[in-house]
């Protein structure tokens, strides 16, 4: 276990045990990491024996579910307080290869910002993102240096130097869960430009195969709520919310066979987020 406190991981759980999280079993289980926070999301019927819990772990219950935003903002103040120099964020459901843990050690004294490819699958890219386009989509890049203007990447895998995350504000609280790492990424952007891409490809299970309806409704509800609280600074860049939101929806709608969606959309989007 390292002697010194450098990073610091966060991983917010929902509805699962730590030992059951693929970022725990993948990254933190080895003693890469002197302690990590545990942010768990999951209400009060989701019972936790903390006593059960990695001796490392700082746990933290949230059951009002107030969101990712929250989440990384309370670790990132917590990880100030200790002394650490970097936050390194995490979700529950990300597969890391058995040398990333020191790939991170390794570049953090020297790189403020820093993530590493994402891929659904072996083959479709998730992270970074292009959010330069109408639509959002993962790309493929090499290891490098990539303008935040240009490229996202996605919350899990982010290793940023703190000081840099204090000074863009952290996390907008207001866009608790979809577009909050693009709205973080938009935040860090002028006070540092650009972001290392690491040499390692992790996997996401990104799991779009609910399809009960009630669910799909409910998750629909929480994305465009989120939408809704971006702040938008120009005619096109509300435009293209609005065309992704719409896109996003249409998809909904054929999935249920229903017109719910529609209506969530003007219910809880465009009534709350005029053109």
């Amino acid at each position: 276990m390292p002697d010194v406190k450098i990073i610091f991981p966060v991983i917010v759980l929902y509805r699962t045990h730590l030992r059951e999280a693929q970022t725990y079993r993948t990254l933190l289980c080895n003693d890469s990491f002197t302690h990590f926070m545990i942010y768990d999301n999951s209400p009060e019927d989701h019972i936790v024996d903390t006593r059960l819990l990695d001796r490392r772990a700082v746990y933290v219950r949230d059951t009002k579910n107030s969101g990712l935003s929250h989440a990384y903002n309370y670790a990132g103040a917590y990880a100030r307080q200790e002394g650490y120099t970097h936050l390194l964020i995490l979700d529950q459901d990300t597969t890391f290869p058995p040398h990333a843990a020191e790939v991170y050690q390794n570049i953090a004294s020297t790189c403020p910002l820093s993530a590493p490819s994402l891929h659904i699958g072996e083959k479709r890219p998730f992270s970074p993102v292009d959010v330069k386009g109408w639509t959002l989509k993962g790309v493929c890049l090499p290891p490098g240096e990539y303008p935040l203007t240009r490229f996202s990447p996605v919350n899990s895998g982010i290793c940023v130097r703190l000081d840099l995350f204090n000074q863009a504000g952290g996390y907008d609280e207001n866009v608790k869960l979809d577009y909050a790492d693009f709205v973080f990424s938009r935040r860090l952007s002028p006070y540092h430009s650009v972001f290392r891409l690491l040499p390692f490809v992790a996997h996401q299970d990104f799991s779009d195969n609910v399809t009960d309806t009630v669910q799909l409704l409910r998750r629909l509800r929480l994305y465009l709520n989120s939408a809704t609280n971006i702040r938008t600074t120009s005619f096109m860049e509300k435009a293209k919310i609005v065309y992704q939101t719409f896109r996003h929806t249409l998809s909904i709608g054929f999935r249920t066979r229903s017109l719910s969606p529609l209506t969530s959309y003007v219910r809880h989007f465009i009534l709350k987020h005029p053109i």
